[in-house]
């Protein structure tokens, strides 16, 4: 459950090249958040794997 009107980070999706290896390049952050009238919405944030920046970091 969430709780608040703040964005929250639900989960990451990794990608993997086709030998299996980690995919650096594409990844998702599933985030929620609440809308102007209160009413929750999730989306795939676009993130790459990595220390460069916050969402690379979640990943």
């Amino acid at each position: 459950m969430c709780i608040g009107p703040e964005p929250v980070i639900l989960g990451g999706l990794l990608a993997a090249q086709p030998d299996g290896r980690l995919d650096t390049t594409s990844g998702f952050l599933l985030i929620s958040a609440l809308d102007a009238a209160g009413k929750r919405y999730w989306m795939p944030q676009p993130a790459t794997y990595g220390d460069d920046h916050a969402g690379g970091r979640v990943l």
